[in-house]
């Protein structure tokens, strides 16, 4: 059954548009995003950096060429992650929405050498309260670090009080791109760094939200995507909603059935998967990966650590496959083949050793309108899924 409830509704992926334009019973803020600054090909090692240490994996040696050696892997993500909107006391910031994560955190406004258009100032809100506990995630190259406070926070309308977050003194070495402030993690609470309920997770205990559900429409255009609160937005996909059960409420993890490449089984090495908004890749196993770049004629550039494939093959590729439990998430040569930014195309399927799980990041989830439900939070998210669906085509005008 679509939602028709009143929710309201995010468009993330860049800087703000002047209008707010009402979508169903929602409402909806249109941004753009900024092209990169870097070509594919030069971000792709600092990508799989960050993942590495997002998901406590390594860099396989055979991608940490020499020619690498001793150089800081580029980790802008413009073009590579969605962002948008909130207001923290009072304050807008951009921030990253992931469903890879589930901590809040911004920079604080005392440090103005920090990365960000936007910081966070205490002294200009009425309603933070400091609690002082450390804050400190680790990322690709570097570190978040501050302490934690509570705040209002709200977006798209959905306002949350006393909502622990860090407040960040020290980025480290740059973790993040310059195009969004911090981040807000749309995973459950049992990942969350500093075990702080979720933001997500507080508008439902404070009946701030309509469903104990949210749901991503994800744009390879400039403008257009959307986090959807409350619900979803029957308007971002076509067809029926394929509903998978979540096996572990802390990721937005189901199990994987098979890889097919072809409609032939690569017979995987691990038999679980997440949904991941946070990565722009589709990341699994070293040996699991070689098998699908081999198959669908990806070569390993060796002296650059990068899997690179013949454009052409877009129009005659073997689709590659990842049935779940009652639906199959499938990719076309021309959905898993990337321009790498300097005239030639590199594959999405790239390899971390020591992941616990397959990830499934926007190279899917661009495909697919994804909703996700956390069922029955005060009761272990009983009956907690997670919904896919064939996305609608960008908008008119988008």
């Amino acid at each position: 059954m679509k939602v028709t409830a009143i929710a309201c509704a995010l468009a993330v992926v860049g800087t703000v548009s002047a209008a707010t334009v009402p979508v169903s019973s929602g409402r909806a803020i249109p941004l753009a995003k900024k092209a990169p600054t870097h070509s594919l090909r030069e971000r792709y090692p600092g990508i799989l950096h960050g993942l590495a240490q997002k998901f406590g994996a390594s860099v396989p040696a055979k991608l940490r060429p020499a020619s690498l050696s001793g150089v800081e892997p580029i980790t802008n993500v413009q073009n590579e992650e969605y962002y948008g909107p909130a207001t923290i006391g009072g304050q807008t910031l951009q921030l990253l929405y992931d469903t890879g994560s589930a901590d809040l955190w911004v920079p604080d406004a005392s440090k103005p050498s920090l990365p960000g258009s936007h910081k966070y100032s205490p002294k200009k809100s009425t309603t933070y309260k400091k609690i002082g506990k450390t804050f400190n995630i680790q990322y690709g190259s570097g570190e978040a670090v501050g302490t934690t406070a509570s705040e209002t926070v709200t977006v798209a309308g959905v306002k949350v009080t006393k909502q622990v977050f860090g407040d960040v003194t020290n980025e480290g070495k740059n973790p993040q791109a310059s195009d969004f402030d911090g981040i807000l993690g749309m995973g459950f609470t049992s990942i969350a760094a500093d075990s702080s309920t979720t933001w997500f997770e507080n508008a439902v205990a404070q009946n701030t939200v309509p469903k104990s559900v949210f749901a991503f429409y994800l744009n390879s255009a400039s403008s257009g995507s959307e986090l959807y609160l409350g619900g979803y937005n029957s308007k971002r996909y076509t067809g029926s909603i394929s509903w998978v059960p979540i096996d572990q409420p802390g990721y937005w993890q189901f199990a994987l059935n098979d890889i097919t490449v072809g409609g032939q089984s690569i017979n995987p090495s691990l038999n679980e998967a997440i949904a991941d908004t946070g990565t722009s890749l589709v990341v699994g196993p070293s040996a699991d990966v070689d098998s699908i770049n081999q198959a669908i004629g990806a070569t390993l550039d060796s002296s650059q650590g990068i899997y690179t494939i013949d454009c052409s093959a877009r129009s005659s590729g073997a689709d590659v496959a990842f049935p779940l439990n009652g639906f199959t998430a499938a990719l076309t040569a021309n959905e898993y083949i990337l321009d790498d930014g300097q005239g030639g195309c590199i594959s999405t399927f790239a390899p971390l050793d020591g992941l616990p799980v397959w990830i499934l990041g926007d190279t899917v989830l661009r495909k697919y309108y994804s909703i996700y439900d956390l069922g029955d939070v005060s009761n272990g998210y009983s009956g907690a899924r997670i919904g896919f669906a064939t996305a609608t085509p960008k908008d008119p005008g988008h």
